[in-house]
Order: structure tokens, then C-alpha cells, then sequence
């Protein structure tokens, strides 16, 4: 048994050494929730602004929230943030308890695990905001160049204005719980609306595709 082993120890630690790479090579990056912590008004590109675990406005640096993340404003720290560069994300949430200020001047793009405001302001000064499925849920008002290119729905008690400019909603099926407005601009839609809410038009829509709004 003893002279088997010595025999074929080479091939055995081989093969342990295929199996480690196997299973090193397979694993799989899982989405994060990343917090604000930075500080007051400062941009969310830098990687130190986002921790795990907040501890008030400090915490271990995360890196800045990516496509597989969902960023988050909390209680925790309320500063302000400055969306000063393009952010594509699988979710936003802007929780309960926020009380700081976000100001968009760049795209952003929020994947299936949606956006929620329930709390804090968004001010859009540049940018759009694409949704491209899940949740578009808020209280209040929010407001800007919002395009949707995917299945949504904007829940119950949220103001949703689309802006003057020209908007687009297009792919899929948009459900409206809450309140649509469209500005001055024209709104081109390309997919279908089922409107348990209100609509409010101030320019024009433009229904390309034939597709229904009820």
C-alpha cells in the first residue's frame, strides 16, 4: 500500500492541483450592497465613499458600486453626493431616514433590482435616468430625463415627471400605480402602458408602434 502511494503520489497531487484550479476558476462574483459614506457633496466614483457596513459616515472601503451592485443612501450617513461621472448599476435605493441631497449630472442606468426614493432630494441637472426593469418607486416627486427601455413599474403614490425634453419608453410593458407626466417635449412610446394611476400630458406622444395605453 505504501509502495502503491510513493508510485503514484505525482499523479494524485496532480489531479489535486486540476480539481483546485476547477473550483478557483468557477467562482462566482455575487451582487453587493454598497453604502454612502462619503463625504458631504462629494462625488460617488471614489472607491472610499462606499463601505459593507457603515459605522455613521466611516466604514471599510468597498469600491464604488458597479453593475452587479446596488447602491444605497441611508441613515447611516446623510451626506449629499454628486453624480459627476456615467453609473451603471443593478439597483439605487434612497431608504427612509435620508435627508441629504443627490445631484445628477451624468447618466445613470439602474438595471432589474430597480430605484426606489423613499426619502432625501434628487436633483437631475444633466443626464438621464434609464430604467431598464424592475421597481421605479418613490415618494414624492421625482423628476428629469427618465428613459425605459425594459418590463417597469412605478408603484403606488409616486409622481413621476418625464420632463419638457424629448423621453422615451420603449420594450416591454410599463405599469403606472402612481402619477406620469410629460412635459413640453415629445414622448415617443414603444411598448405598452397599463395605467392604474394618472397620465398627465403637457406636449405631445408619439405612439410609434401602435401600442396600447389603458
Amino acid at each position: 500500500m505504501i509502495n502503491w502511494f510513493l508510485r503514484n503520489k505525482k499523479v494524485l497531487l496532480i489531479s489535486g492541483l486540476i480539481l483546485g484550479a476547477f473550483f478557483v476558476s468557477t467562482t462566482t462574483t455575487f451582487a453587493a450592497t454598497k453604502y454612502w459614506i462619503g463625504a458631504d457633496g462629494a462625488s460617488i466614483s471614489v472607491a472610499s465613499n462606499w463601505t459593507l457596513s457603515p459605522t455613521g459616515c466611516t466604514g471599510t472601503s468597498a469600491g464604488v458600486p458597479t453593475a452587479s451592485d446596488i447602491a444605497t443612501f441611508g441613515t447611516s450617513c446623510t451626506h449629499s453626493a454628486l453624480i459627476d461621472v456615467a453609473w451603471t448599476l443593478s439597483g439605487l435605493a434612497v431608504n427612509s431616514g435620508y435627508t441629504g441631497t443627490i445631484t445628477q449630472n451624468a447618466n445613470v442606468i439602474v438595471a432589474a433590482a430597480g430605484f426606489s426614493q423613499v426619502y432625501g432630494t434628487w436633483v437631475l441637472t444633466s443626464g438621464t435616468v434609464t430604467l431598464g426593469g424592475g421597481a421605479l418607486s418613490c415618494s414624492g416627486t421625482f423628476a428629469g430625463n427618465i428613459l425605459i427601455n425594459n418590463t417597469a413599474t412605478i408603484s403606488a403614490g409616486c409622481t413621476v415627471n418625464f420632463g419638457n425634453n424629448s423621453n422615451s419608453i420603449t420594450y416591454g410593458q410599463l405599469t403606472n400605480n402612481g402619477n406620469m407626466i410629460f412635459g413640453t417635449g415629445t414622448t415617443t412610446v414603444g411598448m405598452n402602458i397599463l395605467n392604474y394611476g394618472t397620465i398627465t400630458v403637457n406636449g405631445s406622444v408619439w405612439n410609434g408602434a401602435n401600442n396600447d395605453i389603458t
